[in-house]
């Protein structure tokens, strides 16, 4: 699933839903249109961003990932030659 601005708290649920990632992995706060999907580990933002593509987030303290459409930075590495944020 692409998320983007449009994209409703109900339908994150079902995409998570549908790809087998519980409460246990990720949390969504929110309503309507203004959710947040907040995850415990570094594995679980990767199996959410497998998940859900257009999604942005910053590393909580922690040790989770915070993950919004509404937040644009990046969730790549760097020094991944892959990543397009590569220097």
């Amino acid at each position: 699933m692409n998320a983007n601005t449009e994209t409703t708290k109900r339908q994150i649920l079902k995409a998570l839903k549908d790809n087998g990632i519980t409460e246990r992995v990720a949390t969504v706060n929110g309503r309507g249109r203004d959710w947040e999907i907040e995850t415990r580990t570094e594995n679980g933002k990767r199996r959410v961003c497998r998940a859900i593509t257009g999604l942005g987030g910053y590393r909580a303290g922690f040790g989770g990932w915070c993950l919004s459409v509404s937040y644009q930075g990046h969730t790549g590495d760097y020094c991944d030659r892959s990543s397009s944020h590569h220097y």
